[in-house]
């Protein structure tokens, strides 16, 4: 599976936050998940209450999934991948698709299209593919089996295309298990690191290796670095500060620290400064324990059942992949907790102590690989239900419509189109009558917020008037500087009635305005329009 809190470190247009090597990106604010929050979208699924089962009990296409291990996100174009497992292949999609219930992926890599799903060891074909991890470079890092595939510029690499480096294997057709400083013997996870290092889970071995600068290695090149073991020889396993039992997810800050989901120990270990550790040191905290010589197993916000994977959000967020436990466990500003730091919120379950296994829109059925992508979204792997899920940080969403009448037959697509397109009514009055519209702002947020209304104004042949419901004649504000509106609960909405009326200037012509109305949180500016066409007819 894989980590995405250093999958992708970079400077990206798409997003204009700096993202970590995993999908974790730094410079935010800490992101807040309300425990047992719903989730807002699905790949591989028509939708988030729909299970369907393994490529949705069809054809394999491109639009199905089974057995999705993992999911990153590539910094440099905003692309979503996801490592199918059980169809040996990579599917992509586009970064707004992707956003979409059920969204077809626009190229596989893995397979030479999204039909076929025979696995094989080749360079352009996959034989296990159980992990994925996105650089700052927009490379893909592909855990095939046991070697490490490299696809430089994946973003936009064809269906089918050829990976441009291999690590783990002297060729892109050994299938050898190796043991050395050169092999991985049977890994798990993948990620790498802001200055470009590579790091493996080698779970049989219980051992993390680190290839540094691994993007300008030659193919089959050795690990420099190796944690749970002093050397690249041995392979034992134990409950010590220095040891692991079947290591798994793994995930690197922008400071450099290491974080290892030791799943057989029940616990996630922190190696602050890796890359500058020796050989076999010592982690210095530990998750999920209060010692580092205990492996409990255990349901609350300060125990793991089997811990498989992780990721890092830009505020420096840790989420945990708590496997036995079917959720997802938020630590915030991880790097200040100490020994045994409780969790502070959920996914998957409606609390700490709950652990049921329906397979709903608030559940995660066997959570595999995650990633924060730096755009307030964090995306889970659920890997039985064949499907992968997206939850949004608590935020104030605001929404627009329009239409004729203020509680049906409402245009609006709840997408948050902030240019109002598709979102438009017509209202028409006829000769020197007027005619009424309306503008209903509601928050379709997690939490309660203010929102500022700005609205186009009139012309010299209509007369435009706003009247905020309880609030009456709001024109001015409106058409000028924006009107504030209190705080808005969660739900609930705002009614701007539109008065149109033909001015003396067009008692005998035909007048036609199109307002557009934007609604902004005064939070984080989050911004939704809607737009009304008003037309005046002759007499």
């Amino acid at each position: 599976m894989s980590k995405q809190s250093i999958h992708c470190a970079v400077r990206s247009v798409s997003f204009g936050l700096l993202v970590t090597l995993s999908g974790g990106v730094y410079g935010g604010q800490t992101e807040d998940y309300t425990s047992g929050k719903p989730s807002s979208s699905v790949l591989g699924q028509v939708s988030t209450s729909t299970f369907d089962g393994a490529n949705r009990s069809g054809p394999v296409g491109a639009a199905t999934l089974s057995g999705p291990a993992d999911v990153a996100v590539d910094p440099v174009t905003a692309k979503v991948f996801v490592a199918d497992r059980d169809n040996n292949r990579v599917l992509r999609f586009e970064s707004e698709e992707a956003l979409i219930d059920g969204a077809s992926a626009e190229a596989v890599l893995g397979q030479p299209n999204f039909i076929t799903t025979a696995g094989a060891t080749t360079t352009s074909r996959f034989s296990d593919p159980k992990s994925i991890a996105c650089d700052s470079s927009g490379r893909l890092w592909v855990l095939d089996g046991n070697r490490v595939l490299r696809f430089d510029g994946a973003g936009n690499k064809g269906s089918g295309g050829n990976a441009d480096g291999v690590l783990g294997q002297p060729d892109f057709l050994d299938t050898a298990t190796r043991t050395g400083a050169d092999g991985l013997g049977s890994p798990e996870s993948i990620s790498i690191s802001v200055t470009g290092t590579l790091w493996v889970s080698c779970t049989d071995l219980n051992r993390v290796v680190g290839f540094a600068e691994a993007a300008s290695k030659s193919d089959g090149a050795d690990a420099e670095r190796v944690f749970g073991q002093t050397d690249f020889v041995g392979s034992g396993s134990g409950t010590t500060r220095n040891t692991f039992s079947a290591p798994r997810g793994l995930a690197v800050d922008l400071a450099g620290n290491l974080y290892v989901a030791d799943s057989g120990n029940n616990r996630v270990l922190r190696f602050t400064d890796a890359e500058e550790k020796a050989a076999g040191a010592d982690a210095d905290v530990v998750l999920g324990q209060l010692v580092f010589t205990t492996a409990t197993a255990g349901v609350s916000d300060a125990a793991m059942d089997d811990p498989r994977e992780l990721s890092l959000t830009p505020s420096g967020d840790l989420f945990v992949g708590d496997f036995g436990n079917q959720r997802v466990l938020l630590f915030e500003n991880v790097s200040s907790k100490g020994d045994g730091g409780t969790a502070d919120s959920v996914l998957g379950q409606s609390d700490f102590v709950t652990k049921l296994n329906p397979e709903g829109e608030s559940n995660i059925a066997s959570p595999g690989g995650i990633w924060a992508d730096g755009e307030q979204r964090v995306w889970i792997a659920d890997v039985l239900a064949s499907r992968v899920l997206r939850f949004d940080s608590d935020q104030f969403q605001p929404d627009a419509k329009s239409g004729k009448q203020s509680t049906k037959g409402l245009k609006g697509n709840d997408r948050y189109n902030s240019s109002g397109a598709q979102q438009k009514s017509v209202i028409k009055a006829r000769g020197s009558k007027g005619e009424k519209g309306f503008f209903v702002f509601e928050n379709d947020g997690d939490v309660t917020d203010g929102m500022q209304i700005k609205a186009t104004k009139g012309s010299s042949k209509l007369n435009v008037k706003y009247i905020l419901k309880q609030g009456g004649n709001v024109t001015g504000e409106v058409t000028s500087q924006g009107l504030n509106v209190a705080e808005i609960p969660s739900g609930s909405s705002r009614i701007i009635e539109v008065r149109i009326k033909g001015t003396a200037r067009s008692r005998k012509s035909s007048a036609r305005k199109t307002l557009k109305a934007r609604v902004r949180s005064l939070t984080d500016n989050a911004s939704d329009a809607a737009m009304i066409k008003a037309v005046k007819t002759k007499k």
